[in-house]
């Protein structure tokens, strides 16, 4: 039921974004502008978290967590349709990376949930392998904010 809440909850987010999107570029009336956009931010702020909670409510984060990643297989699904959008190789390529992902976290994580104790979180952050975590995290935003810049 959870998993089913959260597939709901994406699929939610992207009709969302894109009637947002279509109010931009789509709809000549203001009035009819106005109506798809706040439709749209109802549905992306509003539904589709409390759908989200639902899930997360019914189903183990580990299960749940990875579906997160579906809003762009729907988007890649269905905006040449809604929106005209032209989808490359590289959208599909992504695409399947992105469902393969979520796939393969899905099934192969833990499936239970368990409670984390403050002295498990501490192990956590002061153990050597997050600090290698956290210099390799660092070093790619600090490479890619350079990168951005010089654009």
């Amino acid at each position: 039921v959870g998993l089913a809440f959260e597939v709901a909850a994406t699929m939610v987010g992207t009709v969302g974004k894109q009637l947002v999107a279509y109010s931009a570029r789509g709809e000549k009336t203001p009035e009819r502008r106005r109506l798809l956009k706040v439709s749209g931010l109802v549905a992306t702020t509003l539904v589709g978290p409390v759908l989200d909670m639902a899930a997360y409510a019914l189903a183990p984060q580990s299960i749940v967590a990875p579906l997160n990643g579906l809003d762009i297989v729907w988007n890649t699904i269905t905006a040449p349709y809604t929106l005209g959008e032209h989808l490359t190789n590289r959208h599909v390529l992504g695409t399947l990376l992105v469902v393969a992902g979520a796939a393969a976290s899905s099934s192969l994580g833990p499936h239970k949930d368990q409670t984390e104790t403050l002295e498990w979180l501490e192990g956590i952050f002061y153990s050597f392998r997050f600090l290698i975590y956290m210099a390799i995290l660092s070093t790619g935003l600090i490479v890619g904010f350079v990168t951005m810049r010089k654009r």
